[in-house]
């Protein structure tokens, strides 16, 4: 292998045929995953044996970086980085602040892979009950499911979820992963307008493909209103509650498809203000 990381995949150290390599992404259970692979049509050789001090020196030091976590970074125009995938994220959206960013990842015949990032943003004027976690640390923000509960709501604060396709995927792949994942969190029992915005919202991923780059936005107003852009255009404007909190509870809700801990990063930051 000619590379020291690959998708994700920090290189521990290689012997004849063989490869060590640690997953760079953290798990939600805490748990630390390691993977050893063996050219096709070669056996592990008795050198192989000697990569493992090395190797074990290097997973110390990975995992220390795996512990504490990734920070986001800064790109020389002032945008906030995405740290998995370096996505640029402009602290200032329409008028709300990044409150942190993440990454949705997919395993493909076991291999991890980056689909698209995703940015929080909320209104700094109107952050309502929120306030009542300022001077906490990110750490404390993090694991506090109340908090979750409190961005879930209906209230008056608007919150923006930025959606940067990190791999090209076709449409029909991408609104079936998120109507499937917003389907399973919405009522048994719907009134008409939340079956209409459902049926709307998969309706919005028509497009051929989303290539790399694309920018899906899902801004959530107060009256339940998603109000939703593809790179900028209006893709339209959905009206029902539980739709939009369902959708929100994708990345961040107990069951979030990212690290939702990672969304809140810069929370305290806005709060601080």
């Amino acid at each position: 292998c000619p590379h020291s990381r690959v998708s994700g995949w920090e290189s521990l150290g290689q012997g004849s045929g063989c490869f060590l390599f640690l997953d760079l992404h953290p798990r939600k259970d805490g748990l630390v995953v390691c993977r050893w692979v063996r050219q096709q049509g070669r056996n592990p050789s008795p050198e192989a044996r000697n990569m493992r001090p090395n190797a074990l020196l290097r997973l110390a030091l990975c995992l220390a970086v795996v512990a504490r976590g990734a920070a986001i970074g800064f790109d020389k125009s002032g945008n906030a980085l995405e740290p998995a995938s370096s996505t640029p994220y402009p602290l200032v959206l329409e008028g709300q602040e990044l409150s942190g960013a993440s990454i949705r990842v997919k395993k493909i015949a076991f291999v991890p892979i980056q689909v698209y990032a995703v940015g929080l943003y909320v209104d700094p004027k109107a952050l309502g009950e929120l306030k009542a976690w300022k001077a906490k640390s990110h750490s404390e923000l993090a694991g506090d499911k109340s908090l979750y509960r409190a961005l879930l709501k209906d209230n008056k604060l608007t919150k923006t979820l930025r959606l940067v396709m990190v791999r090209t995927v076709t449409g029909e792949q991408m609104g079936g992963a998120i109507s499937e994942a917003v389907e399973s969190r919405l009522p048994h029992q719907q009134d008409a307008s939340c079956q209409a915005a459902f049926a709307g919202l998969k309706g919005m991923f028509s497009a051929p493909s989303l290539k790399t780059g694309t920018e899906i936005v899902f801004r959530w107003a107060p009256g339940g209103k998603l109000h939703v852009t593809m790179d900028r255009e209006s893709a339209g404007v959905l009206e029902s509650e539980a739709l939009v909190a369902a959708l929100f509870d994708v990345f961040l809700g107990d069951k979030a498809v990212v690290d939702r801990g990672a969304l809140v990063e810069r929370l305290p930051d806005v709060l601080a203000r």
